[in-house]
């Protein structure tokens, strides 16, 4: 059996870190750099040469430029609280004053949206871009579906049925949950790459091994364990092993 869900990030402590990204040789690495840095700048232009701006016109900032990428499919008005409340808890973990109400974000600082861009939202989104037409298809749930929601879902479906999200904890990787038994709901952490041999996934094993994929289709159709994507979708009709990474 595959090893089961990873812990909680730190995202203090991660500065360095590249969620599930991890660029198998420099050259990847410096690609993935220079590509993050560049987005990151294109995304905060707008409100340049502002220091800051209300977290409302970042989000309309933010939803324009996914959907001018992804086109048939944006960010719920679920997953864009997710990324409210992780933009405000790394805030203060970087001692930032002045950026809330309570609970709530009112103000995105540019060094706040620097930090939650490298540690946690490039990271999604370059994992959407290797899944891209499991996304547009939603056939992966957003950041704001959580372990009990899916559990919710599927804990009384025939076993081999399953469902994806993208991880919110692991930033970069994807969530797989499926009924391994009846009434039993078993988790899999998909971390993505680029990793050696031309692979973008990989799950650990008991062991601690790893095994490669190239796409996230791959994955699925490898599992025998794995039957229908909720609520009734065989995944061959769906999933397709010749289908390309970008």
């Amino acid at each position: 059996m595959i090893s089961g869900i990873a812990p909680r990030i730190d995202l203090q402590s991660r500065d360095d870190h590249l969620g599930g990204i991890r660029p198998s040789s420099s050259k990847k690495k410096t690609r993935y750099w220079h590509d993050r840095e560049f987005e990151a700048g294109h995304l905060w232009g707008v409100f340049e040469p502002r220091l800051q701006t209300s977290w409302e016109d970042f989000e309309a900032r933010l939803v324009r430029s996914f959907k001018d990428e992804m086109k048939t499919r944006s960010w719920s008005s679920d997953d864009l609280r997710v990324m409210r409340k992780v933009m405000l808890r790394i805030a203060r973990e970087e001692g930032e004053k002045g950026v809330g109400d309570g609970e709530e974000l009112k103000v995105v600082k540019l060094e706040t949206f620097r930090c939650w861009w490298n540690r946690w939202y490039y990271p999604i989104l370059s994992v959407i871009r290797w899944i891209r037409p499991a996304w547009e298809m939603d056939l992966v749930k957003g950041v704001a579906y959580s372990k009990k929601d899916i559990e919710k879902k599927i804990k009384g479906a025939p076993v081999g049925t399953f469902m994806l999200r993208l991880s919110a904890n692991n930033p970069g990787c994807v969530i797989l949950g499926f009924v391994s038994k009846p009434e039993k709901v078993y988790r899999v952490l998909i971390e993505s790459g680029p990793f050696p041999r031309g692979q973008h996934f990989r799950v650990e094993m008991e062991g601690g091994t790893f095994c490669g994929y190239k796409t996230l289709d791959e994955v699925i159709l490898s599992c025998k364990h794995l039957k229908k994507i909720f609520p009734d979708r065989a995944k061959k009709r769906v999933f397709k092993l010749e289908r390309k990474t970008p």
